[in-house]
């Protein structure tokens, strides 16, 4: 009786009346023993020896086959008894949707929600950890240069941020803005900007006494004959 097929029959181990096909689910040596398979392994029927599991499959014990983990947030190693899940902040590789391989941490610019999908986070919004399942959003005032940020970074005085997210230059010489700015403001004739240049005025000053102004950086000293107290 050949090796993958099991002896039975008679009245003792010298008396064996048939060979038939080993069983799924174990092997057989060509003797009576029956020998069950593992969890993480398998054996079609007429084996003589139980073959494992790949990864992106897993089996219980005495399995006649492998089951695919079946869905694109599970995943396994060779020789695995369950597929494992995983969970948000990291994602899936190896193998087809079905069969992932391995499970990883989230790089940091990206989200993840345990799939084999890495979002990379959208201009605005950054994560600066690994392991992150959502994108931040950046403080008001300040933005990222590009998607996948780590970081955000503010706008600096003369400048404001967009509804397009994108520092902007003021753009006049009547306007001024601070540090992480999300608009601009218009200094008012009686005032002068400074700072910058004519396009990114970082501060409005009232306008000094012996002078009028118009709003602009330009302080105009009275001709003679006028004046101005204030």
């Amino acid at each position: 009786c050949p090796p993958g097929s099991v002896t039975s029959g008679g009245d003792g181990n010298t008396t064996r009346t048939r060979c038939d096909p080993c069983p799924a689910g174990f092997s057989c040596d060509g003797t009576s023993a029956q020998t069950p398979c593992e969890a993480g392994s398998y054996a079609e029927g007429g084996a003589s020896s139980c073959s494992p599991c790949l990864a992106g499959t897993a089996s219980a014990d005495r399995a006649a086959n492998c089951t695919e983990c079946g869905a694109d947030n599970m995943y396994s190693e060779n020789e695995a008894d369950v597929c494992l899940t995983c969970h948000e902040g990291s994602f899936t590789t190896g193998g087809a949707a079905s069969t992932r391989t391995s499970c990883s941490e989230c790089p940091a610019g990206s989200a993840c929600n345990g799939t084999s999908a890495v979002v990379a986070c959208s201009r605005g919004f950054f994560t600066a950890e690994t392991g992150a399942s959502n994108c931040t959003a950046c403080a008001p005032g300040s933005t990222t240069t590009k998607a996948g940020a780590t970081q955000c970074k503010f706008c600096l005085a003369g400048t404001y941020l967009s509804a397009d997210l994108v520092c902007v230059a003021c753009d006049a010489d009547n306007l001024y803005s601070g540090n992480l700015a999300t608009n601009f403001s218009v200094c008012r004739p009686g005032s002068f900007t400074a700072g910058g240049t004519e396009t990114t005025r970082t501060s409005c000053y009232e306008c000094p006494a012996g002078s009028s102004c118009d709003g602009t950086s330009v302080v105009k000293p009275c001709p003679a004959g006028t004046f101005s107290a204030n």
